[in-house]
């Protein structure tokens, strides 16, 4: 999403600076985000049993897809990270958006 001068904040606000790449209907397996999120597996709660390093509070939304169901970024940016101290095993790539905004695509299959 761009300002220029002169444009109308409606209009700039009418797109959406991100978007997902799916919006699959709702199974037994996942919950229902919002009208255009889709689903997902995993969301922001506590997981203290899950974690047995201490990490607790999970600080994502896990999107159920198939293995190797190709990733699509949520909005233009720079890769931040590959692999690094974040977790989201196996795999996980973190981009840095213009808008100070991060995005992180973790349990990746492949590198």
């Amino acid at each position: 999403m761009a300002l220029f001068p002169g444009a109308p904040l409606r209009a700039a606000l009418a797109t959406p600076p991100f978007g997902l790449p799916f919006a699959s209907p709702p199974s037994l397996n996942s919950w229902y985000v919002g009208q255009w999120y889709g689903n997902t597996t995993g969301a922001y709660r506590n997981r203290e049993g899950i974690y047995a390093a201490g990490q607790g509070l999970h600080f994502g939304i896990d999107f159920s897809a198939p293995c190797h169901t190709p990733v699509v970024a949520i909005g233009d940016g720079a890769v931040r990270a590959i692999d690094g101290p974040f977790g989201a095993w196996p795999h996980h790539i973190v981009l840095e958006h213009a808008n100070g905004l991060s995005s992180l695509y973790g349990h990746l299959v492949e590198r």
